[in-house]
């Protein structure tokens, strides 16, 4: 994140990779933009400016999730599964 700067966004994490269609996407540098949904059907982004802000999201306040979970959280719960590592849209 630090050194390659994403312009047409860096797709971290696809709804469709987990149960609970969260998405994870960073713009530019250190932006990022948490969602929800599937297509046809998505709720309002949360837009944050900090990769730290993201991680504190409290997914059941933003309405993603039933469970009063962060995407920390959540994303430990997990062990990360999902998480794209190279999916920059500028160098695919």
């Amino acid at each position: 994140m630090e050194y390659e700067i994403a312009p047409s966004n860096d797709l971290i994490m696809f709804e469709e990779d987990n149960e609970d269609h969260i998405y994870i996407l960073r713009c530019v540098y250190e932006e990022i933009i948490i969602g929800h949904g599937i297509k046809g059907n998505y709720d309002e982004e949360f837009h944050v400016m900090t990769l730290s802000e993201a991680l504190n999201a409290n997914l059941k306040e933003l309405g993603f999730l039933k469970s009063d979970i962060t995407l920390l959280e959540w994303l430990r719960g997990r062990d990360y599964e999902g998480i794209r590592y190279n999916h920059n849209y500028a160098f695919l």
